[in-house]
Protein backbone atom coordinates (compact mmCIF):
# COMPACT_ATOMS: atom_id res chain seq x y z
CA UNK A 1 0.00 0.00 0.00
CA UNK A 2 1.67 3.56 -0.55
CA UNK A 3 2.10 5.81 1.70
CA UNK A 4 -0.53 8.33 0.75
CA UNK A 5 -3.58 5.33 0.55
CA UNK A 6 -2.28 4.13 3.96
CA UNK A 7 -2.80 7.69 5.74
CA UNK A 8 -6.19 8.53 3.37
CA UNK A 9 -7.27 5.15 5.05
CA UNK A 10 -5.70 5.53 8.57
CA UNK A 11 -6.10 9.76 9.63
CA UNK A 12 -3.54 10.95 11.17
CA UNK A 13 -4.52 11.30 14.95
CA UNK A 14 -3.38 14.34 16.72
CA UNK A 15 -3.82 15.45 20.68
CA UNK A 16 -4.15 19.12 20.39
CA UNK A 17 -3.26 20.27 24.06
CA UNK A 18 -4.94 24.16 24.07
CA UNK A 19 -4.28 26.66 26.90
CA UNK A 20 -7.74 27.66 26.95
CA UNK A 21 -10.96 26.62 25.95
CA UNK A 22 -11.09 28.92 22.88
CA UNK A 23 -8.16 27.48 21.43
CA UNK A 24 -9.22 24.26 21.43
CA UNK A 25 -12.71 25.62 20.15
CA UNK A 26 -10.48 27.45 17.09
CA UNK A 27 -8.36 23.81 16.30
CA UNK A 28 -11.50 21.38 16.10
CA UNK A 29 -12.88 24.67 13.62
CA UNK A 30 -9.53 24.58 12.00
CA UNK A 31 -8.97 21.11 11.48
CA UNK A 32 -12.38 20.61 9.45
CA UNK A 33 -10.11 22.33 6.32
CA UNK A 34 -7.66 19.27 7.17
CA UNK A 35 -9.34 15.77 6.04
CA UNK A 36 -6.33 13.86 6.68
CA UNK A 37 -6.39 14.95 10.29
CA UNK A 38 -8.39 13.58 13.16
CA UNK A 39 -8.18 15.87 16.01
CA UNK A 40 -9.15 15.39 19.58
CA UNK A 41 -8.42 18.68 22.08
CA UNK A 42 -8.08 18.60 25.89
CA UNK A 43 -7.11 22.00 27.71
CA UNK A 44 -4.39 21.96 30.24
CA UNK A 45 -0.94 24.43 30.61
CA UNK A 46 2.50 23.29 31.18
CA UNK A 47 2.15 20.15 33.77
CA UNK A 48 -1.32 20.20 33.26
CA UNK A 49 -0.64 20.07 29.64
CA UNK A 50 1.88 17.26 30.15
CA UNK A 51 -0.75 15.07 32.59
CA UNK A 52 -3.27 15.40 30.31
CA UNK A 53 -0.94 14.27 27.08
CA UNK A 54 0.34 11.16 29.29
CA UNK A 55 -3.24 10.03 30.66
CA UNK A 56 -3.98 10.14 27.23
CA UNK A 57 -1.22 8.21 25.57
CA UNK A 58 -3.73 4.90 25.39
CA UNK A 59 -5.55 6.63 22.62
CA UNK A 60 -3.17 5.93 19.79
CA UNK A 61 -2.09 9.14 18.75
CA UNK A 62 0.19 10.22 16.31
CA UNK A 63 1.47 13.45 17.08
CA UNK A 64 0.74 16.37 19.89
CA UNK A 65 -0.11 19.64 19.06
CA UNK A 66 0.75 22.43 21.58
CA UNK A 67 1.74 26.21 22.27
CA UNK A 68 4.86 28.10 23.85
CA UNK A 69 5.94 26.53 27.11
CA UNK A 70 3.96 24.12 27.41
CA UNK A 71 5.14 22.59 23.65
CA UNK A 72 8.83 23.05 25.24
CA UNK A 73 7.67 20.75 28.06
CA UNK A 74 6.17 17.77 26.20
CA UNK A 75 9.14 17.84 23.53
CA UNK A 76 11.07 16.82 26.64
CA UNK A 77 8.54 14.73 28.64
CA UNK A 78 6.76 12.60 26.29
CA UNK A 79 7.95 10.30 23.05
CA UNK A 80 5.12 11.16 21.07
CA UNK A 81 6.78 13.85 18.20
CA UNK A 82 5.44 17.39 19.31
CA UNK A 83 4.19 20.61 16.77
CA UNK A 84 4.48 23.83 18.38
CA UNK A 85 1.85 26.44 17.27
CA UNK A 86 3.40 29.06 16.54
CA UNK A 87 2.70 32.81 18.04
CA UNK A 88 2.13 35.45 14.97
CA UNK A 89 2.58 39.53 14.97
CA UNK A 90 -0.90 39.44 14.98
CA UNK A 91 -1.83 37.59 17.76
CA UNK A 92 0.44 39.90 19.74
CA UNK A 93 -0.90 42.97 17.86
CA UNK A 94 -4.36 41.90 18.83
CA UNK A 95 -3.61 41.83 22.49
CA UNK A 96 -1.88 44.92 22.69
CA UNK A 97 -4.96 46.59 21.34
CA UNK A 98 -6.97 45.34 24.18
CA UNK A 99 -5.27 46.41 26.31
CA UNK A 100 -5.49 50.48 25.51
CA UNK A 101 -8.61 50.30 27.50
CA UNK A 102 -6.78 49.42 30.42
CA UNK A 103 -4.66 52.24 31.26
CA UNK A 104 -1.22 53.59 29.75
CA UNK A 105 0.88 51.81 31.96
CA UNK A 106 1.42 48.40 30.33
CA UNK A 107 3.87 45.66 30.37
CA UNK A 108 4.60 41.85 28.81
CA UNK A 109 5.43 38.60 30.87
CA UNK A 110 5.63 35.41 29.07
CA UNK A 111 8.03 32.65 27.79
CA UNK A 112 10.87 33.49 25.40
CA UNK A 113 8.52 32.05 22.15
CA UNK A 114 6.17 35.59 23.43
CA UNK A 115 8.57 38.05 24.34
CA UNK A 116 11.04 37.83 21.82
CA UNK A 117 8.47 38.57 19.14
CA UNK A 118 6.95 41.29 21.86
CA UNK A 119 10.03 43.04 21.53
CA UNK A 120 10.78 43.42 18.11
CA UNK A 121 7.40 44.78 17.51
CA UNK A 122 7.79 47.58 20.73
CA UNK A 123 11.38 48.35 19.04
CA UNK A 124 9.85 48.84 15.40
CA UNK A 125 6.92 50.59 16.65
CA UNK A 126 8.01 52.51 19.68
CA UNK A 127 4.87 51.03 22.40
CA UNK A 128 6.71 51.74 25.18
CA UNK A 129 6.18 48.32 26.30
CA UNK A 130 8.16 46.66 29.32
CA UNK A 131 9.00 42.88 28.81
CA UNK A 132 9.79 40.12 31.65
CA UNK A 133 11.04 37.50 29.87
CA UNK A 134 9.80 34.12 31.89
CA UNK A 135 12.60 31.45 32.13
CA UNK A 136 10.41 29.16 34.46
CA UNK A 137 7.08 29.26 35.64
CA UNK A 138 8.67 29.56 39.35
CA UNK A 139 9.39 33.43 38.26
CA UNK A 140 6.20 34.35 37.60
CA UNK A 141 5.40 35.48 41.63
CA UNK A 142 8.29 37.59 41.94
CA UNK A 143 7.67 39.41 38.31
CA UNK A 144 4.21 39.96 39.39
CA UNK A 145 4.88 41.54 42.61
CA UNK A 146 7.11 43.96 41.03
CA UNK A 147 4.41 44.76 38.60
CA UNK A 148 2.39 45.14 41.09
CA UNK A 149 4.75 47.61 42.89
CA UNK A 150 5.34 49.20 39.99
CA UNK A 151 1.64 50.33 40.06
CA UNK A 152 1.20 48.76 36.33
CA UNK A 153 -2.21 49.17 35.15
CA UNK A 154 -2.03 46.58 32.45
CA UNK A 155 0.09 42.84 31.74
CA UNK A 156 -0.05 41.80 28.03
CA UNK A 157 0.41 37.80 28.83
CA UNK A 158 -0.21 34.08 28.44
CA UNK A 159 -2.38 31.66 30.31
CA UNK A 160 0.51 30.72 32.64
CA UNK A 161 0.61 34.32 33.87
CA UNK A 162 -2.71 35.41 33.59
CA UNK A 163 -3.78 33.82 36.92
CA UNK A 164 -1.09 35.40 39.33
CA UNK A 165 -2.13 38.46 37.56
CA UNK A 166 -5.38 38.44 37.97
CA UNK A 167 -4.86 37.30 41.74
CA UNK A 168 -2.56 40.53 42.24
CA UNK A 169 -5.61 43.02 41.19
CA UNK A 170 -4.27 43.62 37.66
CA UNK A 171 -5.74 43.52 34.20
CA UNK A 172 -4.69 40.62 32.56
CA UNK A 173 -4.67 40.43 28.83
CA UNK A 174 -4.13 37.01 27.16
CA UNK A 175 -2.40 36.60 23.95
CA UNK A 176 -4.64 34.38 21.78
CA UNK A 177 -4.12 32.56 18.88
CA UNK A 178 -5.72 33.18 15.66
CA UNK A 179 -6.56 31.20 12.38
CA UNK A 180 -3.71 31.34 10.63
CA UNK A 181 -0.99 30.03 13.43
CA UNK A 182 -3.49 27.08 13.87
CA UNK A 183 -3.23 26.35 9.82
CA UNK A 184 0.26 26.79 9.73
CA UNK A 185 0.74 24.50 13.03
CA UNK A 186 -2.44 21.72 11.54
CA UNK A 187 -0.25 21.82 7.58
CA UNK A 188 3.15 21.17 10.01
CA UNK A 189 1.46 18.23 11.45
CA UNK A 190 0.53 16.80 7.97
CA UNK A 191 4.11 17.16 7.13
CA UNK A 192 5.58 15.66 9.67
CA UNK A 193 2.86 12.33 9.57
CA UNK A 194 3.86 11.72 6.05
CA UNK A 195 7.06 10.42 6.69
CA UNK A 196 6.32 8.31 10.53
CA UNK A 197 2.88 7.02 9.17
CA UNK A 198 4.30 3.35 8.67
CA UNK A 199 5.54 3.24 12.41
CA UNK A 200 1.88 4.51 13.26
CA UNK A 201 0.10 2.36 11.32
CA UNK A 202 2.01 -0.63 12.82
CA UNK A 203 1.37 0.47 16.39
CA UNK A 204 -2.22 0.85 16.21
CA UNK A 205 -1.96 -2.84 14.37
CA UNK A 206 -0.20 -3.73 18.10
CA UNK A 207 -2.62 -2.18 20.32
CA UNK A 208 -5.96 -2.68 18.45
CA UNK A 209 -4.67 -6.42 19.16
CA UNK A 210 -4.35 -5.87 22.81
CA UNK A 211 -7.82 -4.81 23.12
CA UNK A 212 -9.67 -7.82 21.75
CA UNK A 213 -8.19 -9.09 25.43
CA UNK A 214 -11.60 -9.49 27.50
CA UNK A 215 -10.21 -7.13 30.60
CA UNK A 216 -8.84 -4.22 30.54
CA UNK A 217 -4.66 -3.35 30.67
CA UNK A 218 -3.17 -0.33 32.44
CA UNK A 219 0.98 -0.03 32.46
CA UNK A 220 3.08 2.88 34.27
CA UNK A 221 6.67 3.06 33.74
CA UNK A 222 9.55 3.44 36.28
CA UNK A 223 8.76 7.10 37.13
CA UNK A 224 5.37 6.48 37.47
CA UNK A 225 3.56 7.73 34.16
CA UNK A 226 1.13 6.19 32.15
CA UNK A 227 3.15 3.88 29.41
CA UNK A 228 0.14 1.86 28.38
CA UNK A 229 -3.68 1.42 28.50
CA UNK A 230 -6.61 -0.09 26.91
CA UNK A 231 -9.44 2.24 28.39
CA UNK A 232 -11.73 4.60 26.87
CA UNK A 233 -10.69 8.20 27.44
CA UNK A 234 -13.08 8.80 29.86
CA UNK A 235 -11.55 6.93 32.50
CA UNK A 236 -9.10 9.15 34.74
CA UNK A 237 -10.65 7.97 37.88
CA UNK A 238 -9.78 4.35 37.87
CA UNK A 239 -6.08 5.62 36.47
CA UNK A 240 -5.17 7.92 39.25
CA UNK A 241 -6.70 5.30 41.44
CA UNK A 242 -4.10 2.44 39.80
CA UNK A 243 -1.40 4.98 40.36
CA UNK A 244 -1.82 5.67 43.58
CA UNK A 245 -1.46 2.08 44.38
CA UNK A 246 2.11 1.41 42.62
CA UNK A 247 3.98 1.58 45.76
CA UNK A 248 1.51 -1.21 47.16
CA UNK A 249 2.08 -3.37 44.19
CA UNK A 250 5.75 -3.26 45.01
CA UNK A 251 5.63 -4.53 48.05
CA UNK A 252 3.52 -7.03 47.19
CA UNK A 253 0.63 -6.52 49.01
CA UNK A 254 -1.67 -5.72 46.04
CA UNK A 255 -1.81 -8.44 44.02
CA UNK A 256 -5.26 -8.77 43.61
CA UNK A 257 -7.71 -6.04 45.15
CA UNK A 258 -11.44 -4.27 44.69
CA UNK A 259 -12.36 -0.95 44.16
CA UNK A 260 -15.42 1.04 43.61
CA UNK A 261 -15.33 4.25 41.87
CA UNK A 262 -18.63 6.06 40.84
CA UNK A 263 -21.08 2.86 40.93
CA UNK A 264 -18.48 0.55 39.02
CA UNK A 265 -16.35 -2.00 40.93
CA UNK A 266 -13.37 -2.79 39.67
CA UNK A 267 -11.54 -6.01 40.27
CA UNK A 268 -7.71 -5.50 39.83
CA UNK A 269 -4.64 -7.97 39.47
CA UNK A 270 -1.42 -6.70 39.17
CA UNK A 271 2.36 -6.98 37.95
CA UNK A 272 5.73 -5.87 38.15
CA UNK A 273 7.66 -6.39 34.94
CA UNK A 274 11.45 -5.51 34.04
CA UNK A 275 12.38 -5.60 30.49
CA UNK A 276 15.45 -4.34 29.33
CA UNK A 277 16.61 -3.12 32.38
CA UNK A 278 13.21 -0.60 33.05
CA UNK A 279 10.64 -1.48 35.74
CA UNK A 280 7.27 -1.59 34.42
CA UNK A 281 4.09 -1.87 37.20
CA UNK A 282 0.95 -3.59 35.22
CA UNK A 283 -2.72 -3.96 35.79
CA UNK A 284 -5.33 -6.22 34.46
CA UNK A 285 -9.03 -5.91 35.92
CA UNK A 286 -12.75 -6.17 34.99
CA UNK A 287 -15.77 -4.31 35.80
CA UNK A 288 -19.50 -4.67 37.39
CA UNK A 289 -21.68 -2.31 38.20
CA UNK A 290 -23.32 -1.79 41.46
CA UNK A 291 -25.61 -0.17 43.34
CA UNK A 292 -25.79 3.52 43.20
CA UNK A 293 -27.10 6.58 45.85
CA UNK A 294 -29.54 8.97 44.53
CA UNK A 295 -28.44 12.79 45.13
CA UNK A 296 -30.45 15.55 46.65
CA UNK A 297 -30.09 18.29 44.02
CA UNK A 298 -30.49 20.84 46.94
CA UNK A 299 -27.36 20.05 48.17
CA UNK A 300 -24.13 19.81 46.53
CA UNK A 301 -20.23 19.12 47.60
CA UNK A 302 -16.97 20.63 46.61
CA UNK A 303 -13.05 19.78 46.77
CA UNK A 304 -10.67 22.90 47.46
CA UNK A 305 -9.73 22.32 43.43
CA UNK A 306 -13.05 22.07 42.29
CA UNK A 307 -14.45 25.05 44.44
CA UNK A 308 -10.97 26.80 43.02
CA UNK A 309 -11.88 26.05 39.17
CA UNK A 310 -15.30 27.75 39.60
CA UNK A 311 -14.66 30.68 41.37
CA UNK A 312 -12.27 31.19 38.72
CA UNK A 313 -14.21 30.54 36.04
CA UNK A 314 -16.65 33.32 37.35
CA UNK A 315 -17.38 36.83 36.23
CA UNK A 316 -16.60 38.59 39.34
CA UNK A 317 -13.12 36.92 39.63
CA UNK A 318 -12.32 37.72 35.62
CA UNK A 319 -13.49 41.33 35.84
CA UNK A 320 -13.87 42.24 39.38
CA UNK A 321 -11.21 44.24 41.14
CA UNK A 322 -11.35 42.37 44.38
CA UNK A 323 -8.11 44.02 46.29
CA UNK A 324 -9.74 45.53 49.14
CA UNK A 325 -12.19 42.65 49.59
CA UNK A 326 -9.47 39.98 49.19
CA UNK A 327 -8.54 41.80 52.24
CA UNK A 328 -11.44 42.05 54.29
CA UNK A 329 -12.38 37.73 53.41
CA UNK A 330 -9.00 36.42 54.56
CA UNK A 331 -9.31 38.93 57.85
CA UNK A 332 -12.20 37.22 58.32
CA UNK A 333 -10.91 33.23 57.54
CA UNK A 334 -8.65 33.99 60.41
CA UNK A 335 -11.23 32.99 62.55
CA UNK A 336 -14.36 30.27 62.46
CA UNK A 337 -16.48 33.61 62.62
CA UNK A 338 -19.87 33.07 60.83
CA UNK A 339 -20.40 35.33 57.30
CA UNK A 340 -23.31 36.70 55.65
CA UNK A 341 -22.73 37.32 52.02
CA UNK A 342 -25.48 39.85 51.11
CA UNK A 343 -26.40 41.10 47.45
CA UNK A 344 -28.81 41.51 44.51
CA UNK A 345 -29.42 38.67 42.54
CA UNK A 346 -26.13 38.31 39.90
CA UNK A 347 -23.16 40.22 42.41
CA UNK A 348 -20.97 37.30 42.91
CA UNK A 349 -22.11 36.14 46.19
CA UNK A 350 -21.61 32.46 45.48
CA UNK A 351 -18.36 33.54 43.81
CA UNK A 352 -17.32 35.32 47.16
CA UNK A 353 -18.48 31.99 49.21
CA UNK A 354 -16.45 29.71 47.40
CA UNK A 355 -13.09 32.11 47.53
CA UNK A 356 -13.68 32.49 51.29
CA UNK A 357 -13.40 28.15 51.45
CA UNK A 358 -10.76 28.33 49.15
CA UNK A 359 -8.26 30.82 51.10
CA UNK A 360 -9.39 29.34 54.75
CA UNK A 361 -7.67 27.15 56.95
CA UNK A 362 -11.09 24.32 56.26
CA UNK A 363 -10.28 24.15 52.42
CA UNK A 364 -8.71 20.37 53.11
CA UNK A 365 -12.35 19.01 54.01
CA UNK A 366 -15.33 20.00 51.76
CA UNK A 367 -17.67 22.92 50.80
CA UNK A 368 -21.14 21.82 51.18
CA UNK A 369 -23.72 23.78 49.04
CA UNK A 370 -27.06 24.02 50.55
CA UNK A 371 -29.38 25.74 47.87
CA UNK A 372 -32.51 27.58 49.85
CA UNK A 373 -34.43 27.99 46.60
CA UNK A 374 -34.36 24.06 45.95
CA UNK A 375 -35.45 23.01 49.84
CA UNK A 376 -37.71 20.98 49.55
CA UNK A 377 -40.40 18.92 52.22
CA UNK A 378 -38.11 16.06 51.39
CA UNK A 379 -34.57 17.66 51.59
CA UNK A 380 -35.50 19.64 54.70
CA UNK A 381 -36.13 16.39 56.49
CA UNK A 382 -33.41 14.86 55.31
CA UNK A 383 -31.00 17.77 56.28
CA UNK A 384 -32.88 18.48 59.74
CA UNK A 385 -33.27 15.15 60.69
CA UNK A 386 -30.93 12.53 58.71
CA UNK A 387 -27.64 11.12 60.55
CA UNK A 388 -25.74 11.83 57.03
CA UNK A 389 -26.58 15.42 56.59
CA UNK A 390 -24.02 17.60 56.69
CA UNK A 391 -24.98 19.41 59.38
CA UNK A 392 -23.91 16.35 61.45
CA UNK A 393 -20.10 16.39 60.46
CA UNK A 394 -17.64 18.90 61.39
CA UNK A 395 -14.76 20.52 59.80
CA UNK A 396 -16.62 21.39 56.64
CA UNK A 397 -17.65 24.92 54.92
CA UNK A 398 -21.47 25.01 55.23
CA UNK A 399 -22.50 27.87 52.59
CA UNK A 400 -26.93 28.46 52.83
CA UNK A 401 -27.38 30.38 49.55
CA UNK A 402 -30.49 32.11 47.99
CA UNK A 403 -31.82 33.09 51.66
CA UNK A 404 -34.26 35.60 49.87
CA UNK A 405 -36.35 32.58 48.53
CA UNK A 406 -36.61 30.84 51.61
CA UNK A 407 -40.21 31.29 53.98
CA UNK A 408 -39.68 32.80 57.37
CA UNK A 409 -40.70 29.68 58.73
CA UNK A 410 -38.08 27.73 56.97
CA UNK A 411 -35.76 30.32 58.03
CA UNK A 412 -37.05 30.14 61.72
CA UNK A 413 -36.45 26.23 61.31
CA UNK A 414 -33.16 26.27 60.08
CA UNK A 415 -31.51 28.94 62.14
CA UNK A 416 -33.11 27.09 65.57
CA UNK A 417 -31.38 23.63 64.39
CA UNK A 418 -27.75 26.02 63.14
CA UNK A 419 -28.08 27.06 67.37
CA UNK A 420 -28.80 23.86 69.03
CA UNK A 421 -26.48 21.86 67.36
CA UNK A 422 -23.62 24.47 67.75
CA UNK A 423 -23.19 24.52 63.87
CA UNK A 424 -21.06 27.76 63.63
CA UNK A 425 -18.59 26.05 66.35
CA UNK A 426 -18.11 22.62 64.94
CA UNK A 427 -18.16 23.97 61.07
CA UNK A 428 -17.43 27.38 59.21
CA UNK A 429 -20.84 28.59 58.24
CA UNK A 430 -21.88 31.16 55.12
CA UNK A 431 -25.07 32.75 54.59
CA UNK A 432 -26.07 34.27 52.02
CA UNK A 433 -29.05 36.06 50.16
CA UNK A 434 -30.38 39.69 48.28
CA UNK A 435 -31.16 41.47 51.95
CA UNK A 436 -33.87 43.27 50.47
CA UNK A 437 -36.37 40.60 49.39
CA UNK A 438 -38.20 37.86 51.21
CA UNK A 439 -38.08 37.00 54.85
CA UNK A 440 -34.82 36.91 54.63
CA UNK A 441 -34.43 41.46 54.18
CA UNK A 442 -36.46 41.30 58.11
CA UNK A 443 -34.27 38.40 59.34
CA UNK A 444 -30.91 39.87 58.60
CA UNK A 445 -30.00 41.66 61.28
CA UNK A 446 -31.34 38.85 63.80
CA UNK A 447 -28.99 36.20 62.00
CA UNK A 448 -25.82 38.86 62.40
CA UNK A 449 -27.02 39.20 65.86
CA UNK A 450 -27.52 35.68 66.83
CA UNK A 451 -24.56 34.60 65.96
CA UNK A 452 -22.10 37.42 65.38
CA UNK A 453 -21.62 37.53 62.28
CA UNK A 454 -19.54 39.56 59.70
CA UNK A 455 -21.01 41.07 57.32
CA UNK A 456 -19.80 41.52 53.67
CA UNK A 457 -22.24 43.52 51.29
CA UNK A 458 -21.70 43.15 47.59
CA UNK A 459 -22.76 46.33 45.38
CA UNK A 460 -24.92 46.72 42.10
CA UNK A 461 -23.24 47.12 38.81
CA UNK A 462 -24.95 50.36 39.03
CA UNK A 463 -23.01 51.85 41.42
CA UNK A 464 -19.81 51.30 39.56
CA UNK A 465 -20.65 52.57 36.09
CA UNK A 466 -17.35 54.04 35.25
CA UNK A 467 -15.51 50.82 35.41
CA UNK A 468 -17.77 49.22 32.66
CA UNK A 469 -15.26 49.88 30.01
CA UNK A 470 -12.34 48.34 32.17
CA UNK A 471 -14.34 44.94 32.89
CA UNK A 472 -15.60 45.15 29.37
CA UNK A 473 -12.58 44.54 27.86
CA UNK A 474 -10.99 42.14 30.46
CA UNK A 475 -14.11 39.98 29.41
CA UNK A 476 -14.11 40.59 25.60
CA UNK A 477 -10.21 39.25 26.14
CA UNK A 478 -11.47 36.12 28.02
CA UNK A 479 -14.26 35.50 25.21
CA UNK A 480 -11.37 35.55 23.09
CA UNK A 481 -9.63 32.92 24.97
CA UNK A 482 -12.72 30.60 24.70
CA UNK A 483 -14.48 31.58 21.46
CA UNK A 484 -13.18 31.62 17.69
CA UNK A 485 -13.84 35.00 17.38
CA UNK A 486 -11.67 37.93 17.80
CA UNK A 487 -13.19 40.96 18.58
CA UNK A 488 -11.26 44.15 19.22
CA UNK A 489 -13.41 46.65 20.97
CA UNK A 490 -16.66 48.28 21.76
CA UNK A 491 -17.74 51.14 19.23
CA UNK A 492 -17.35 54.18 21.82
CA UNK A 493 -21.00 55.27 21.19
CA UNK A 494 -22.18 51.29 22.39
CA UNK A 495 -19.81 51.72 25.31
CA UNK A 496 -22.21 54.81 25.62
CA UNK A 497 -25.47 53.08 26.17
CA UNK A 498 -23.66 49.68 27.98
CA UNK A 499 -23.02 52.57 30.66
CA UNK A 500 -26.46 53.93 30.39
CA UNK A 501 -28.33 50.76 30.94
CA UNK A 502 -29.51 50.15 34.82
CA UNK A 503 -28.33 46.44 34.79
CA UNK A 504 -31.58 44.91 37.17
CA UNK A 505 -29.28 41.44 37.06
CA UNK A 506 -25.88 42.96 37.39
CA UNK A 507 -22.79 40.97 36.35
CA UNK A 508 -25.05 37.94 35.54
CA UNK A 509 -27.09 39.84 33.17
CA UNK A 510 -23.93 41.98 31.78
CA UNK A 511 -22.22 38.76 30.99
CA UNK A 512 -24.65 37.16 29.02
CA UNK A 513 -25.35 40.44 26.85
CA UNK A 514 -21.65 40.86 26.17
CA UNK A 515 -21.44 37.18 25.15
CA UNK A 516 -24.37 37.93 22.78
CA UNK A 517 -22.88 41.19 21.45
CA UNK A 518 -19.29 39.22 20.90
CA UNK A 519 -20.99 36.51 18.72
CA UNK A 520 -22.68 39.21 16.49
CA UNK A 521 -19.52 41.46 16.25
CA UNK A 522 -18.38 42.41 12.80
CA UNK A 523 -14.76 43.64 11.57
CA UNK A 524 -13.96 42.47 15.25
CA UNK A 525 -15.78 45.66 16.63
CA UNK A 526 -18.82 45.54 18.47
CA UNK A 527 -21.20 48.14 17.12
CA UNK A 528 -23.63 50.42 19.27
CA UNK A 529 -26.67 48.78 16.66
CA UNK A 530 -26.18 45.55 18.10
CA UNK A 531 -25.72 46.85 21.87
CA UNK A 532 -29.09 49.06 21.23
CA UNK A 533 -31.12 45.92 19.85
CA UNK A 534 -29.96 44.03 23.15
CA UNK A 535 -30.75 46.08 25.36
CA UNK A 536 -34.21 46.88 23.77
CA UNK A 537 -35.14 43.59 24.26
CA UNK A 538 -34.06 43.00 27.57
CA UNK A 539 -36.54 46.60 28.44
CA UNK A 540 -39.16 44.64 25.98
CA UNK A 541 -38.88 41.43 28.36
CA UNK A 542 -38.84 43.14 31.53
CA UNK A 543 -42.10 44.93 30.76
CA UNK A 544 -43.57 41.33 29.70
CA UNK A 545 -42.74 39.75 32.82
CA UNK A 546 -43.64 42.84 35.39
CA UNK A 547 -46.84 42.78 32.91
CA UNK A 548 -47.68 39.26 33.27
CA UNK A 549 -47.10 38.47 36.56
CA UNK A 550 -49.85 39.27 38.48
CA UNK A 551 -49.80 39.30 42.51
CA UNK A 552 -51.79 37.04 43.96
CA UNK A 553 -54.65 38.81 46.33
CA UNK A 554 -53.85 39.85 49.66
CA UNK A 555 -55.08 37.02 52.62
CA UNK A 556 -57.09 39.36 55.09
CA UNK A 557 -57.42 36.09 57.70
CA UNK A 558 -54.38 37.83 59.31
CA UNK A 559 -53.00 40.15 61.70
CA UNK A 560 -52.44 43.89 60.48
CA UNK A 561 -49.31 43.61 61.25
CA UNK A 562 -49.08 40.45 58.80
CA UNK A 563 -50.58 42.22 56.09
CA UNK A 564 -49.01 45.48 56.50
CA UNK A 565 -45.56 43.52 56.31
CA UNK A 566 -46.54 42.15 53.10
CA UNK A 567 -47.50 45.05 51.52
CA UNK A 568 -44.17 46.66 52.26
CA UNK A 569 -42.35 43.36 50.94
CA UNK A 570 -44.22 43.91 47.83
CA UNK A 571 -43.56 47.60 47.59
CA UNK A 572 -39.80 46.82 48.18
CA UNK A 573 -39.66 44.22 45.37
CA UNK A 574 -41.41 46.79 42.89
CA UNK A 575 -38.48 49.45 43.67
CA UNK A 576 -35.26 46.68 43.72
CA UNK A 577 -35.43 47.04 47.26
CA UNK A 578 -34.48 50.55 47.39
CA UNK A 579 -35.70 51.05 51.32
CA UNK A 580 -36.20 55.09 50.70
CA UNK A 581 -38.14 54.67 47.06
CA UNK A 582 -40.59 52.37 48.62
CA UNK A 583 -40.91 54.64 52.23
CA UNK A 584 -41.61 57.62 49.97
CA UNK A 585 -44.20 55.55 47.65
CA UNK A 586 -46.15 54.02 50.84
CA UNK A 587 -46.02 57.69 52.39
CA UNK A 588 -44.24 56.64 55.95
CA UNK A 589 -40.90 57.50 57.19
CA UNK A 590 -37.62 54.42 56.31
CA UNK A 591 -37.58 54.60 60.06
CA UNK A 592 -41.17 53.16 60.02
CA UNK A 593 -40.74 50.69 57.53
CA UNK A 594 -37.44 48.72 59.25
CA UNK A 595 -39.53 48.75 62.05
CA UNK A 596 -42.55 47.20 60.56
CA UNK A 597 -39.95 44.37 58.78
CA UNK A 598 -38.30 43.48 61.75
CA UNK A 599 -40.90 43.31 63.88
CA UNK A 600 -42.18 39.82 64.75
Amino acid sequence: MKREDSIKNNPIRVLAVAPYEGMSSLIEKEAKKFPELSVDTVIGNLDEGVRLVQANFHADYDLVLSRGGTAELLCEQVDVPVIEIPISFFDILRAIQLSANSGTKRAVVGFNSITRNVQMLNDLLNLNLNIYTLIDSSDIDSIVKELKKKEYQAVICDVVSSGAVQDAGLNAILITSGTDSIDEALSATIGLANDMSHLSLENHFLRSVLREHSGNTVVFNANNDLYFSTLPDDHLEIINVLKEMIEEVHEGTAKHSWKSIKGILYSIKSAVISISGETYTAYYFTTSKTNTAVKDISISYYTCNEAETLFNASFYHLTGNMDELKKALNSYNQTNTPVVISGEYGTGRTAVASYMYTHSPNRKKSLVEIDCALIGERSKEFLFNSQKSPLYFSGNTIHFKNMDHCSSTFIKELLNVISHMNLCTSNHVIFSGDSNLGSFSSQLRYIKDKFQCYHVQLQPLRESIDQIPAISSLYLNYLNSIMPNEVLRIEKSAMSLLQSYSWPGNYVQFQRILSQAEASAQDHIIHEAVIRQLLSQEREEAAEDHHSSSEPALAYNRTLHEIEKEIIERVLKNNSGNQSLAAKQLGIGRTTLWRILKDE
